[in-house]
């Protein structure tokens, strides 16, 4: 085989590879956070949702007002939560770490002082986060923070 026809074999391999990975993203989107729309989710969050955007991420006020049976069952059944997993953020695949990181750039826009900077300073010691993956968000949100 030459090495043009390695070379296309192989773009056309990472291609088929990526958009595999784009129909998993698209249906985790389309997914996202469905079981807040069902019992017992929606009444927790239909009292809770006005307070909670008036209050500021990671702040012991914030904290405070999550109710923990919600959360729990919650993170249970997302695995875009690192509580989902015994070992937080180890045990997710991209896909999972890709929503994430959609969800907190979202979440930020549910509250009048959200903050990346500040986002990422709270979940960095939360969830126990390497300084390769705080870079790597934080990069990815520079890139891309006129679109998020």
């Amino acid at each position: 085989m030459s090495a043009e026809t390695a070379t296309k074999k192989h773009i056309e391999e990472v291609g088929r590879i990526l958009e595999y990975f784009a129909m998993c993203l698209e249906q985790a989107g389309l997914n996202h956070d469905a079981s807040k729309l069902e019992k017992p989710e929606c009444v927790y969050l239909e009292k809770m949702t006005p307070k909670l955007t008036t209050l500021t991420y990671g702040t012991d006020e914030y904290f405070n007002n999550l109710k923990k049976s919600f959360t729990d069952e919650h993170y249970k059944k997302n695995t875009h939560h690192p509580e989902h997993f015994d070992n937080g953020i180890n045990g997710m695949c991209l896909v999972d770490l890709i929503e994430m990181f959609s969800d907190w750039c979202a979440a930020l826009k549910r509250h009048p002082d959200g903050s990346f900077k500040q986002s990422m300073y709270v979940n960095k010691k939360r969830f126990k986060m390497s300084p390769q993956l705080v870079a790597l968000f934080n990069n990815t949100y520079e890139k891309y923070k006129d679109f998020l």
